[in-house]
């Protein structure tokens, strides 16, 4: 071959070298759809937050399709600001994010299209005309952080028309009994995958939950039993509160309301046993937690072949200083036993044979207990009303009379005030 032949050649061979290097610069690899993002390789995070709550969605599960925790609370218009973050391990060449049905799979993924047929919405849902779908367009190359605005509808979605099959797509509803979904698409350009659903239930309004606590328990003792009543809790949970049940905290002894005033009897109690009370509020979901207890009450048997003579409330005793009653101006110390005129005094007769005391402790200063009984009696080993330290708490107490028109009231640990109100008396 001539000189001139061999460089014609070197020529040729050149420019197809530079036309495959030209063609290799400019050719991308096709994108693979559905691919999951393992820890550490790929992953990133992806948050939507909404009414000042953060969402998190963690890069593990299933793929496509993977369910983030549930968004709760939403009102018609509310905005989501979704938001994925690579790190240092992943670039985004996209993220979208839609309106869907729930419990139903999403498809054509790596389009993302504005209508998927049957699962989707793309128009404008509710009062609000918040939009369905929201899409951040191409990203420039190397983008690791990106953020879009998304507001969500309650309400029926329109019939559309499909710009992908010309079909139209069924309206379907989101509102608080309905769990609609947000779907969001991210497109990775780094990384062992390329795109993937991600999605987060919806739920408007506020979820049905149980009821709270009841509050203000109190407690009224009888002979075996005691009547326990109280106020409703802060929340019924979202639903009406169709029972509450009262359990006592000795034994299985509970009682059940169902109507009526807040209020209900707990029978088969032990007399001369002291007891406190919890209620729980129970709706459609279930049970809600058990309030704070009562406060201690001691059944006590009738006296027998005696008459009660109620009386308006009079107060016999209050170691207070500056209110007091009766004979003792200082509260009751440690192991301190004093005897309190309980005949002859507030409408109670020199004969009666027994009282009916309420009785208060308060500016306690120690866990302890009171024991009221007869004087002349040895201090029997049950208490009549039991506190933890800054308790005001009483007790409805009924005491026969002893020695002198007297009973004895004995304070077990700490210093405490007593005041006593007689209601009625037995002769």
């Amino acid at each position: 071959m001539s000189r001139s032949g061999i460089n014609t050649l070197i020529r040729r061979v050149a420019a197809l070298v530079m036309a495959v290097l030209a063609t290799l610069a400019t050719t991308s690899v096709p994108a693979t759809a559905d691919s999951p993002f393992p820890p550490g390789t790929g992953a990133f995070t992806l948050t939507v937050t909404v009414n000042g709550t953060t969402y998190t969605y963690a890069p593990t599960g299933t793929f496509p399709n993977s369910t983030g925790p549930t968004i709760t609370g939403l009102s018609d218009g509310d905005q989501l600001t979704i938001a994925v973050d690579g790190g240092t391990s992943s670039k985004f060449s996209r993220l979208r994010a839609r309106q869907c049905r729930p419990n139903q799979p999403v498809n054509n993924v790596t389009e993302f299209n504005p209508q998927i047929t049957n699962y989707c919405s793309a128009a404008t849902l509710g009062s609000g005309s918040p939009a369905a779908y929201v899409d951040s367009g191409p990203l420039p190359p190397g983008t690791g952080q990106v953020q879009i605005a998304f507001r969500v509808g309650v309400g029926t979605a329109p019939d559309v028309v499909s710009a992908v099959d010309d079909e139209l797509i069924p309206g379907f509803t989101c509102d608080e009994a309905n769990v609609c979904r947000l779907v969001i698409n991210a497109e990775v350009t780094s990384g062992s995958g390329s795109s993937n659903l991600l999605s987060f239930p919806l739920q408007f309004g506020n979820p049905v939950t149980v009821p709270g606590k009841p509050s203000g328990v109190s407690a009224v003792a009888g002979s075996g039993s005691a009547t326990v009543s109280w106020s409703p809790p802060a929340s019924d949970g979202g639903a009406p509160i169709t029972s509450y049940t009262v359990r006592s905290s000795l034994g299985s002894q509970t009682c059940t309301w169902t109507a009526g005033p807040l209020s209900c009897t707990v029978s088969g109690l032990t007399n001369g046993t002291a007891y406190t009370f919890t209620v729980r509020a129970t709706n459609s979901v279930g049970d809600g937690p058990e309030s704070d207890p009562s406060n201690p009450v001691t059944p006590q048997a009738p006296i027998t072949g005696a008459r009660f003579f109620p009386l308006d409330p009079v107060r016999i005793q209050d170691s207070r200083s500056g209110s007091q009653v009766g004979q003792y101006g200082t509260p009751w110390g440690e192991g301190v036993t004093r005897d309190v005129t309980v005949a002859g005094v507030g409408g109670v007769p020199a004969d009666a044979e027994a009282v009916v005391l309420n009785v208060t402790v308060t500016a306690t200063t120690a866990s302890s207990f009171l024991s009221v009984w007869p004087k002349g009696q040895p201090r029997p080993t049950v208490s009549s009303l039991n506190w933890q330290p800054g308790w005001t708490i009483p007790n409805s107490v009924t005491v026969k009379v002893g020695t002198g028109g007297k009973i004895s009231v004995f304070n077990n640990r700490g210093n405490v005030h007593v005041i006593a109100d007689v209601s009625g008396w037995y002769g």
